[in-house]
């Protein structure tokens, strides 16, 4: 039983660091763009890293109470499924599965924003608009007027909105798996 609850520790402590890492590879970039406040890194940071850790843990972690009973012996029902399931363990456990949607979630959100935003492709929408055809120009004048508020954003906005709109949608899809999983 303890070695189950270092091994959580440990799992806990590791997808931690990985998302501070992530976190700290978003501040240096947009540190490296001339944002240089550090109060508003470390908040926007450390919210961002405590709404990952909390959507792994909801969905990488299956709780003490349904793996034990009230002595912290494994229930009849869970030992008699292990022993129908022997063979059939999968190759990733559930903890890299869940930390491996919540982190690239979140990295998909946070960088698909980036490159539509980015000096190189946008001022492209705007020209690529006019040589298509109408079926096909009408919804990206539709993006293009969806990003342009966003491409105009001061930096420290758009810090604080991508950081903060990357970890919800993060949350999102954790909360739709649970969902999905209760069915």
């Amino acid at each position: 039983m303890i070695g189950q609850g270092r091994s959580r520790a440990l799992g806990i402590l590791a997808f931690l660091v990985a998302a501070s890492v992530i976190e700290t590879l978003v501040a240096l970039y947009f540190s490296s763009l001339g944002f240089s406040d550090a109060s508003i890194f470390l908040l926007v940071s450390a919210g961002a890293v405590a709404v990952l850790v909390t959507g792994w843990t909801e969905v990488g972690l299956e709780p003490v109470s349904k793996r034990t009973g009230a002595e912290g012996k494994p229930r009849r029902r869970e030992m008699r499924r292990a022993r129908e399931k022997v063979g059939e363990k999968p190759l990733i456990g559930q903890e890299v599965r869940g930390a491996i949607l919540v982190l690239s979630v979140f990295l998909v959100s946070l960088g698909v924003p980036y490159v539509l935003t980015s000096s190189a492709v946008f001022p492209s929408l705007r020209s690529l608009h006019g040589s298509l055809p109408e079926q096909l120009g009408e919804p990206l004048s539709g993006l293009w007027q969806f990003l342009n508020p966003v491409y105009r954003l001061d930096l420290v906005y758009k810090y604080a909105l991508s950081q903060n709109l990357a970890a919800l949608c993060s949350l999102a899809s954790v909360l739709l798996l649970r969902r999905w999983r209760r069915r």
